[in-house]
């Protein structure tokens, strides 16, 4: 998807050709003329006609380009505008690769134009267009490609923060203050892509770089953009830390992060609870795993009321789904950390309240959270075994088995060791807590089970079948 651009540069992006046709004296028919038909390709757009959208916008692309020799500055506006909205009639139907041979054209000329006038409005029309690029990249999985692009626009910034730290009569005050985050912002997405590619090392220095444009930049202007900005690139910048197991550089960097998240939250409640809840889950996964088990509990139980919050009531423009299994997952956390202080019932009301969202989240898309659901039902199932609840726990490892053999009826060969583990699951739980027949469970289990060590495991499991039976009371 095409980045969301902020409202200054969005305007102004596409006022540019309107200002320059009301200045034109000469040719004005047939410039407006041209300004009519791609604004018929917009209605088509807005009508849903897009064959109809498109072949306006070709043909005019077509007339714009052998026009620029007449007015260049007019004619150059104006195709940069056609190819921004054909370019976004391809994104919008799903057709990248036509999508990024627009966007190729328009960053041209936006390279162009920075050349022959190196102002600060110029230079920001090209980093908008080389975002653009850079997205489309990233939808393409292209990597490489978007790291290129990237690093591209992080040079344009600091070039353009260098040359204009005070603006000037002609450029919009609002750039010039935003300039220092525009180019954070553009650090912290290089980073994210350094560390997808495995270039630690340099994700680890644009991420510094930025933390310290932000820093200067939240503590002069306290706006609550740079604010925000700060904390998601600190929170970022801990995750890499994290993610290598440098638990002792990450923790400073998401209590920074919680710090000011927290103010952006007392200021605006509901523009800052999901970035609060972000960095409180992630700092409570350094405390779990650096056997901090009462500091992890008490800022998942922060969380918690947030997140049920935004699953219940979603913010404008945010995913309800994701806001859904963000709840689920912080849920089965928690039942984690109480299962593991065998604090049984605690633990089990958190997964029956995970459960339903789990099972709706699965319905609407399997391939991502079935695995959840599998593993929500195998837990509470397991939990539900110990309390001597056998019928409860039976269901659920039935519907777990269920869902996975439907599956492996479609495609045994690329489901059989998906429905080994959960039919050696189900055995391990039956057989632990004396809850029912697992045998058979096994024995299955071997017959559709690829991978070796899910065979070795089976035929371990077997060999308590020659055991004397076990009865659900628990008596032989």
């Amino acid at each position: 998807m095409l980045r969301r651009l902020s409202y200054v540069l969005l305007v102004l992006y596409l006022a540019i050709p309107v200002a320059k046709l009301q200045s034109q004296s000469g040719a004005g028919d047939s410039k407006t003329a041209l300004q009519s038909r791609k604004l018929a390709g917009l209605s088509a757009v807005r009508a849903g006609r897009y064959d109809e959208a498109e072949t306006v916008f070709k043909a005019l692309l077509v007339d714009l380009r052998g026009l620029q020799v007449t007015d260049p500055e007019f004619y150059r506006a104006e195709t940069a505008s056609t190819l921004w909205e054909l370019g976004r009639l391809y994104n919008a139907t799903q057709r990248i690769e036509a999508a990024i041979g627009v966007q190729l054209e328009l960053v041209k000329i936006e390279e162009e134009e920075a050349r022959l006038n190196p102002s600060i409005f110029n230079r920001m029309q090209l980093e908008v267009a080389l975002s653009g690029l850079g997205s489309l990249y990233r939808t393409l999985g292209r990597a490489e490609d978007a790291v290129r692009v990237l690093e591209e626009i992080v040079k344009l910034l600091r070039e353009t923060l260098a040359a204009a730290p005070e603006g000037g009569d002609e450029t919009p005050k609002q750039l010039v203050m935003e300039l220092p985050v525009d180019t954070a912002r553009a650090l912290t997405s290089l980073g994210a892509l350094y560390r997808q590619t495995n270039r630690l090392g340099e994700a680890e220095r644009v991420y510094q770089e930025a933390v310290e444009i932000l820093r200067e930049h939240a503590n002069q202007y306290r706006s609550q953009r740079s604010q925000q900005q700060l904390a998601m690139t600190l929170n970022n910048f801990a995750n890499l830390y994290s993610e290598t197991n440098r638990y002792i550089q990450s923790e400073p960097l998401y209590l920074e992060a919680l710090q000011v998240r927290r103010e952006v939250a007392q200021r605006s409640p509901r523009d800052g609870a999901p970035g609060l809840a972000l960095t409180l889950e992630n700092l409570a996964g350094v405390y779990g795993r650096t056997a901090r088990t009462e500091e992890a509990l008490s800022l998942l139980e922060e969380a918690l009321p947030i997140r049920r919050q935004l699953a219940g009531s979603p913010l404008p423009g945010g995913s309800p789904e994701s806001y859904k299994a963000q709840l689920a997952n912080l849920l089965a956390a928690l039942a984690e950390i109480y299962g593991d202080r065998n604090e049984v019932h605690k633990a089990t009301l958190f997964l029956e309240e995970a459960l339903p969202v789990f099972r709706k989240l699965a319905g609407e898309n399997a391939s991502q959270f079935q695995p959840d659901l599998e593993r929500i039902l195998i837990i509470l199932a397991a939990l539900y075994g110990e309390a001597k609840r056998f019928d409860e726990s039976n269901a659920l490892l039935d519907e777990a088995i269920a869902m996975v053999r439907r599956l492996w009826g479609e495609n045994p060969d690329t489901h059989g060791d998906s429905l080994a583990r959960v039919l050696i699951s189900a055995a391990g739980v039956r057989m632990n807590t004396h809850s029912g027949e697992f045998c058979p469970l096994v024995q299955e289990a071997l017959s559709v089970a690829r991978a070796t060590n899910l065979k070795q495991r089976a035929q371990e499991i077997l060999t308590r079948c020659a055991e004397p039976s076990i009865s659900p009371s628990g008596t032989p």
